[in-house]
């Protein structure tokens, strides 16, 4: 686990319930962006041949996970998702909804970090979050 999320989550007045909505949250966050690790295969496969369509794809699956997840973090359409699928309520709920939130901005952040110096990887989120 990255030192700063350690540190983040033993200055909670509530050590299991931020340890708890983390665990939740990063479960979640991973349901969206399993396909970042697959990505690579579509650049080497068709790149050559159709650049401009696999940038256009690429691009958009780049902003569907972390479009999905500030969806989820927002209560009118996360909350019946996150409870009734998933069973959350109280403040368990609350606080991973906003930490949903934070892991949006995250990824997205990745996927530009990665768009931005050419790494051959892509959006590849393996790893990002161990």
């Amino acid at each position: 686990m990255n030192p700063s999320i350690q540190a983040a989550l033993n200055n909670t007045t509530d050590p299991l319930l931020a340890v708890a909505s983390f665990s939740v949250a990063l479960q979640i966050l991973n349901l969206f962006v399993w396909f970042c690790s697959s990505l690579h295969q579509i650049v080497i496969q068709f790149y050559t041949s159709k650049r401009r369509e696999v940038l256009i794809f690429l691009s958009f699956l780049s902003t569907l996970s972390p479009l999905l997840l500030l969806l989820l973090s927002f209560g009118f359409a996360g909350d019946p998702v996150l409870q009734s699928v998933l069973g959350l309520e109280g403040e368990l709920l609350l606080e991973t909804r906003e930490l949903l939130r934070i892991l949006a901005v995250y990824v997205a952040s990745v996927y530009l970090l990665f768009s931005r110096t050419g790494r051959q990887s892509g959006g590849n989120c393996d790893g990002c979050f161990r």
